[in-house]
């Protein structure tokens, strides 16, 4: 009973302050429009009804020589295509692709699904050229790539990611060029690139990382060039190299550093070129090398040294190319080899000895190839070998035992005798008889030879 009254109640206020309103409105001059009642038939020159449009929606299914089977739906509005959806799948059910055509935009969807109907890839397309975004996928299904297109051209964030999930590369593109801010990262999400772009173009601060964070590269760019400070670094974080570019070329101070901080190497460049004072250094601090430049080219006296400091090699250099004596040290000073260049060819006597200072070998050698006798010889000065060249190519060999006795040749023909028996007589070790192999010059064996006292053949084993 207490609820009729209150609905009661309700209603009597909302007439009251209907009532009320209406003569507010009429003392303002609102006068209330007046309620018109006309038959259904009866024209209204305001009113206009619109014909319901007639939309026809048709479906189809197909299946081709190889067992796809299509399925097509096409949707019509007054008898004009305006969609059409088809679905491709193989023969064993997966599905293949799908396209879904807006005809009265010119816009088009195509995804393509791999195997059990995973997606793939999905692309948007208007008046042919892709539009909005694209997508691809890994084969499990994740996203691999997120692009996006206007008018066929990357323009905005664009994204690629690794296949667990996460973001490898982001960029920006304007007009299907980069533009501004570009990172890539690690598989851990650490950073592992950051860098900047103006049309394109590297621009700015160039930054890459070790896996784990570390700073391993840093350079300024300047239009697509390295202009400026350049670094590298070790994965302790201690500098490898530093130098300065101008113009994308080596332009100043160039400094290699070791782990531990001691310098390795030190230059400087003009425009690309080395020039100036080039010096190398051991892992313990001592001059391992020196050299001079001038525009680039080698010039005056090169040394290299032993970790002692004792000088290993000399190089005399003019215009960048050896001119007059090269020669080689051993560690405790002596001369070890001499070889005379001209205008970087070799040319004219050279010269190896022992440490003791005894002659090793001497060689002829004209522009640049072995050409006359050839020597070598022990410790104690003793002839040990003995060659023959024409224009680099050995004609003659002589091997010799510490009696200087022949116990190798290698004689006309190419022919090489290797000596593998000789008896000689014990009043005047005069060789009576010998027995050799004989191989030519190919190396193969042509059978064991034997000679008299007089290197008359006796006969052959083959």
């Amino acid at each position: 009973m207490g609820t009729i009254v209150k609905i009661f109640l309700r209603s009597m206020i909302l007439i009251l302050f209907f009532e009320i309103l209406q003569v507010s409105g009429a003392q303002a001059g609102w006068k209330k429009p007046p309620i018109i009642f006309k038959d259904e038939d009866e024209a209204s020159p305001a009113v206009k009804t619109k014909k319901a449009s007639q939309e026809v929606i048709e479906h189809n299914i197909s299946t081709d020589e190889a067992g796809r089977r299509y399925e097509t739906t096409v949707k019509y509005i007054d008898d004009a295509l305006v969609e059409s959806h088809q679905k491709v799948f193989n023969k064993a059910g997966d599905w293949e692709t799908e396209t879904i055509t807006n005809h009265s935009e010119n816009s088009i969807l195509k995804k393509q699904y791999g195997p059990k109907s995973v997606l793939q890839g999905e692309w948007n397309y208007k008046n042919d050229a892709l539009e909005g975004f694209s997508k691809e996928h890994f084969a499990d299904g994740k996203l691999k790539l997120w692009h996006y297109y206007r008018q066929g051209k990357k323009d905005g964030l664009n994204r690629e990611y690794y296949e667990n999930g996460s973001l490898q590369t982001e960029a920006n593109y304007k007009n299907d060029h980069l533009e501004g801010i570009y990172k890539e990262y690690y598989e851990n999400k650490l950073i592992k690139v950051r860098a900047r772009y103006n049309k394109n173009l590297l621009d700015g601060l160039y930054r890459e990382y070790f896996a784990d964070g570390v700073l391993k590269l840093e350079v300024n760019y300047r239009g697509g060039k390295k202009d400026g400070l350049y670094r590298e670094y070790y994965s302790s974080g201690q500098v490898a190299l530093a130098c300065f570019f101008k113009a994308n070329q080596y332009h100043g101070k160039y400094i290699e550093y070791y782990e531990t901080g001691k310098v390795k190497k030190e230059q400087g460049y003009q425009e690309g070129q080395r020039d100036g004072l080039v010096r190398e250094y051991f892992p313990s601090g001592s001059l391992s090398s020196e050299s001079s430049f001038k525009a680039g080219q080698e010039t005056g006296i090169s040394n290299r040294y032993f970790e002692n400091g004792t000088v290993q090699w000399k190089y005399p250099y003019e215009d960048g190319l050896w001119n007059g004596s090269v020669n080689e040290y051993y560690e405790s000073g002596q001369l070890k080899s001499e070889v005379f260049y001209r205008n970087g060819i070799m040319d004219n006597i050279i010269k190896d000895y022992h440490e003791n200072g005894q002659v090793h070998s001497i060689a002829s050698i004209k522009n640049g190839t072995e050409d006359g006798l050839r020597q070598e010889f022990d410790e104690q000065g003793n002839l040990t070998r003995e060659e023959i060249y024409k224009l680099g190519y050995i004609v003659d060999l002589k091997n010799y035992d510490k009696q200087k006795k022949v116990i190798q040749v290698v004689g006309l023909g190419g022919n090489m005798i290797e000596l593998i028996e000789r008896i000689e007589s014990e009043q005047d070790n005069e060789s009576l008889q010998m027995r050799a192999k004989v191989y030519d010059k190919d190396g193969t064996l042509l059978g064991v030879f034997h000679y008299n006292s007089d290197g008359d053949l006796i006969s052959v084993e083959k």
